[in-house]
């Protein structure tokens, strides 16, 4: 690839139209975006809105979401009618500008199923770029959250995510 070409990265749970990625590459080139982002849903409508854009979590927000006091580090997609800088998106859909990601050397393989996409973001931002949120970009995520159940081997993968996100970002 060279380093002016964009590629999708999302989840085979992603359901998304040829045209709204052409669209988004058009977008993303126009505006010199090297990393974006989507407007995720959770249904086939597009009424019921997928967490896909937040700022970067602290220890506290963590353990405040992990106890069910709610995740504060969630944005209001419907604030934003225009692309907007957001902290970090979902991995479950990101276009990546050829360029950007070989000077992140792709995605951390140190990290399991959870936190990749902050992780990515967070570099990203260290190296002086943004992510871009591109509201009019619509796609269905038919997510599962299996990290949700407690005991469970997701869970447990989610939180040693979670540690490894913050001792990264602690040195830095």
């Amino acid at each position: 690839m060279l380093d002016n070409d964009y590629f999708v990265v999302l989840n085979p749970d992603v359901i998304i139209t040829n045209q709204a990625i052409v669209d988004l590459v058009l977008q993303m080139t126009e505006s010199n975006t090297a990393l974006g982002a989507i407007n995720l849903f959770k249904d086939e409508k597009c009424k019921i809105s997928d967490n896909s854009i937040r700022n970067f979590p602290t220890l506290v927000q963590f353990i405040a979401s992990f106890l069910g006091y709610g995740n504060t580090s969630k944005i209001d997609k419907n604030a934003i009618n225009k692309p907007t800088r957001v902290d970090w998106a979902a991995g479950s859909f990101l276009c990546f500008k050829a360029e950007l990601y070989r000077k992140l050397d792709g995605f951390n393989e140190a990290y399991f199923m959870y936190c990749e996409d902050i992780d990515i973001c967070y570099r990203t931002y260290k190296l002086g770029f943004e992510t871009i949120f591109f509201p009019n970009i619509k796609a269905i995520h038919l997510a599962e959250h299996a990290n949700r159940k407690l005991f469970s081997k997701h869970l447990y993968w989610h939180v040693v995510s979670v540690i490894r996100f913050l001792v990264t970002k602690l040195r830095s």
